[in-house]
């Protein structure tokens, strides 16, 4: 499925449920770096196809270390991606 399949309302879906995936992803990433206790910033959001999902990598503004993880989209959200 891509954009140009979707009606107007089904793209305004597609929108506000990967605004809320986003939302959800980033409200679980750390705020304070595991190893010095720095202030972790947002570096790079990647889609993953199979199995559908993101990866969202953070990193220390005092040390550089980079915390990613993998988030598996809802079933509800996924559906867009098959």
């Amino acid at each position: 499925m891509t954009p140009k399949d979707l009606t107007p309302e089904e793209f305004e879906a597609f929108v506000q449920s990967a605004l809320r995936v986003a939302r959800s992803e980033h409200e679980q990433m750390p705020r304070f770096c595991p190893r010095c206790g720095g202030r972790m910033i947002f570096k790079l959001q990647r889609l993953v196809m199979e199995p559908p999902g993101d990866v969202l990598i953070y990193v220390c503004e005092v040390c550089g270390e980079e915390v990613s993880k993998f988030f598996p989209f809802p079933e509800d959200h996924a559906k867009y991606f098959k």
